[in-house]
């Protein structure tokens, strides 16, 4: 049996054995009856046999002999039968949720990377310590370089373990293959039908446990294992059921819900959208099952103590000050573990530590990790041998993680500016009702986690250098606050900002379309989604199904974090909004939005109020965005290209402040700045010979600075440019094309 699967059939068989009090003989039997390449068959005096057959048996592939037309032929189906004599298990999910409140909650980066290496611990090691007492990611501490943080890993397994037992008065499970997935703040699990109640809340309880004040979720579900297999309640309502309904109305409910295709939607993925709908009840307080709401961590504030000077919202309890200092600054004890935890997971020396340790918590800063070490760990491999030399340049040396933004700050170009990329994947919904069988929710999670983390950690590597400072020391000049499921979060110089967007989205795309389980769509005519000069006719014979879309702000390193935060969500769903729209027309690729931000005051609203007001002249938009990954590509080239030929800055503004004098001033300008400045054909070189408008539709294309934009749903069209996003740019784009911050 395939390997992959046969993890999940033994997660599910190790679920059904626990209700059936299997021993330590039976399930060593059970586990080589799921493992042989025969399919077992059961009996009622087999009932290891039984529990193996049906476990194979809701992992396997689906055949196409499986199409059941009436609820008869799937009662007398073999795993109906078997569904009739086993118990049912439960399905689990849970996780985080309003994480940014959480980590955002500070303006200083070590605790924003504390928090955010603090809430990944949770997910990928102390979740997965509740379903194991030996989890996968203990196994990788036995050798290595990571052989010395062994012993503090096993003391992280043991805590967690002892905590549920202490708590709930019964073992926790040990079958770390009963989770489908667990990465990205999220965690899907198969779970013993006695344990899952317990299970629920202890993920809920785990996240408040370690951070006292982190919100998180989870709800379970007891399903059979005909569910497993052909969602809800199969045998209450199939396709016969479907067909003969009269009434129209109703008819028009079910093909919304089922979307034209009964059997695909009725799998596996059905249970699993009806309890990503219970968690989000539970998660605003609506939920619908007997369990008391979560309540909302909260802190009393006595009016006359002291604040915490990291948060500003809570009662400081602990000073952190060294011997040679006067003064400190004062944690409340949240913030503190977040402090304690960046330190730890920057490798910190203990003295640095010391103020915590002595403080009489009782809690320990165990199994930190920051995302640079990642890096440097992910670069060790020999297939990246070239990568980690061109990162490295010269020897290798001990780096480190930057401090603050100010040193991410220091290494941009121009200095005192930071870049920050909030990537998410595209058509993600859509993407996993598709899925019909728990292997391939575990095989889509686990691709989609691998290469999005191969995709942002090669883009750092080819477009950073390590970056030395006055003091003599090197460090990486970026800051990775979370890279979950599909989507991440970047802090980085702001000259690299956009080729990192660029670089990631293009290598997600090209590495998940290898993947046989992300979905394929075909080809797209060219010119009917890029602006700019391309192939004509179909651009690809077959993309995946599944990119990432990318929102990138570039501002001010004293721009308080919060407000980054919000910017550069805003730019993401902008540039998600493209997208969609793309998808009318067979497009299924990345796209970015992006806003130079140089004061905070430039933006007081949204950012499409904002650029409704500012960049909009009846039909004419005073700017492009958002761009497709070639054409914000063909954008950095453009004005790398303008600095090249030498020119003058002062001509591009002049330029830009006649397009908002109309559409007649701005092209007689255009056309003059040709004829008089020099290198006005390089101008020309960068619009007219790369940016084209709608000349295959009816009217004009493009024309001086304007391209041709045409109007959703209308036959009508507008104009926009180029140029200000270009003037924009043009001091972020260095001219050799050396993007790094080294």
């Amino acid at each position: 049996m395939e390997d992959r699967a046969s993890k999940l059939a033994w997660g599910i068989a190790y679920c059904l054995a626990y209700e059936q009090g299997f021993g330590p003989h039976e399930l060593g039997r059970l586990r080589c009856l799921i493992e042989q390449d025969v399919m077992p068959q059961g009996t009622r005096k087999d009932v290891a046999a039984l529990v193996a057959e049906a476990a194979r048996l809701v992992v396997a592939p689906f055949d196409p002999k499986e199409e059941f037309r009436t609820k008869d032929e799937l009662w007398r189906s073999r795993l109906a039968e078997l569904s009739e004599q086993l118990p049912p298990i439960a399905l689990l999910m849970g996780g985080a949720t309003k994480i940014k409140q959480y980590v955002f909650e500070s303006v200083k980066l070590p605790e924003i990377r504390g928090a955010s290496c603090l809430l990944d611990r949770i997910n990928l090691q102390d979740v997965r310590a509740l379903f194991s007492r030996a989890p996968q990611w203990l196994k990788e501490f036995s050798s290595g370089s990571q052989a010395s943080q062994q012993g503090e890993a096993k003391e992280l397994v043991k805590q967690v373990r002892d905590w549920f037992l202490q708590r709930y008065g019964v073992e926790p499970p040990d079958c770390e293959e009963c989770i489908i997935y667990a990465n990205g703040g999220e965690v899907l699990a198969f779970a013993p039908l006695k344990l899952a109640a317990f299970l629920a809340e202890a993920i809920e309880c785990l996240y408040t446990r370690e951070t006292l004040v982190a919100n998180s979720v989870a709800v379970w579900r007891g399903c059979s294992l005909l569910e497993l297999r052909y969602g809800l309640r199969p045998l209450e309502f199939w396709q016969d059921d479907r067909e003969s309904v009269a009434d129209e109305s109703v008819k028009q409910v079910l093909d919304d819900y089922y979307r034209g295709s009964f059997s695909s939607r009725k799998t596996f993925g059905e249970v699993v959208a009806g309890l990503a709908l219970e968690k989000l009840r539970r998660r605003e307080g609506n939920s619908g099952d007997e369990r008391p709401p979560k309540p909302v961590p909260h802190f009393e504030t006595v009016l006359y103590a002291r604040r915490c000077q990291s948060c500003e919202r809570r009662n400081a309890v602990v000073e952190r000050r060294f011997e040679d200092e006067t003064a400190g600054e004062w944690f409340c004890e949240p913030c503190a573990r977040k402090r304690v935890f960046g330190q730890r997971a920057k490798r910190e020396a203990p003295r640095q530590t010391w103020w915590f340790d002595h403080a009489g918590f009782s809690w320990q800063p165990l199994g930190a990790k920051a995302w640079a070490t990642r890096f440097e760990e992910w670069l060790q491999r020999e297939d990246r041998r070239a990568l980690r030399q061109s990162y490295y340049q010269k020897e290798e040396v001990p780096v480190s993680p930057p401090e603050d933004l100010d040193d991410i700050a220091e290494a941009s170009q121009p200095e005192g500016f930071i870049g920050v990329v909030y990537a998410d994947g595209n058509n993600m919904g859509s993407l996993l009702q598709e899925l019909k069988t728990p292997r391939d929710y575990q095989e889509f999670a686990g691709v989609v986690h691998e290469e999005i983390i191969n995709a942002t950690f090669t883009a750092l590597a080819e477009e950073l250098r390590p970056y030395y400072r006055e003091d003599r020391r090197w460090i990486h000049p970026f800051e990775v606050l979370s890279i979950g499921g599909d989507d991440l979060f970047l802090l980085v110089p702001a000259q690299a900002a956009l080729p990192i967007a660029i670089t990631i989205a293009e290598k997600a795309e090209r590495s998940l379309g290898q993947q046989d389980v992300i979905p394929k769509a075909g080809g797209y005519e060219w010119g009917k989604v890029h602006r700019i000069q391309g192939p004509d006719g179909t651009a690809a014979t077959e993309q995946a199904k599944l990119s990432l879309s990318a929102g990138v702000l570039i501002a001010d390193h004293h721009t308080p974090v919060f407000f980054l935060s919000r910017m550069v969500e805003e730019l993401l769903k902008s540039a998600k909004a493209r997208a969609k729209e793309l998808r009318g027309n067979g497009f299924y690729g990345g796209t970015v939005d992006f806003q130079v931000l140089k004061s905070i005051g430039m933006i007081a609203t949204d950012i499409r109020d904002f650029r409704e007001r500012v960049f909009r002249r009846e039909n004419l938009h005073l700017t492009a965005k958002p761009y497709t990954l070639p054409e914000l590509r063909a954008l950095l080239d453009g004005a790398r290209q303008l600095k090249q030929v030498g020119y003058p800055k002062s001509q591009l503004y002049r330029l830009h402040e006649q397009l908002g004098r109309g559409w007649l001033a701005s092209i007689v300008e255009y056309l003059y700045s040709q004829a008089r400045i020099s290198g006005g054909e390089g101008l020309r070189s960068v619009l007219d010979k790369q940016w084209v408008g709608g000349e295959r539709a009816n009217g004009i294309g493009s024309l001086g600075p304007w391209i041709r934009r045409e109007r959703v749903g209308s036959s009508n069209y507008d104009f926009e440019t180029v140029i200000g996003d270009l003037l924009e740019i043009y001091d972020f784009v260095p001219e050799g094309g050396e993007e790094g911050g080294g």
